[in-house]
């Protein structure tokens, strides 16, 4: 939480932190807590598009049934987990 509010201070307030860049206040920090929030975002954002395209290509990878080019389309990674939560009763 306290990267994120890091961040968000820092995209607020731009000017004050290129001040403080300039006088060498608590600069390690916040490029530590910046580059820590930065890769926690894209990391997220890999794994959800991951797993999308992970659903869309497992036709053609590793399921052991027969091969179809095209076929009904059966939805998203997302419903998949979604549906499953409901059945065992989450």
């Amino acid at each position: 939480m306290e990267n994120t509010n890091t961040l968000i201070y820092l995209l607020k307030d731009r000017f004050s932190f290129i001040d403080e860049i300039h006088n060498s206040e608590k600069l390690n920090s916040k490029i530590v807590s910046l580059l820590f929030t930065s890769f926690s975002c894209f990391a997220i954002y890999g794994a959800i598009i991951g797993a999308q395209l992970g659903w869309t290509l497992r036709p053609f990878f590793g399921t052991g049934s027969s091969f179809e080019l095209f076929r009904p389309r059966e939805g998203s990674f997302f419903t998949a987990v979604w549906e499953s939560f409901h059945r065992i009763g989450f």
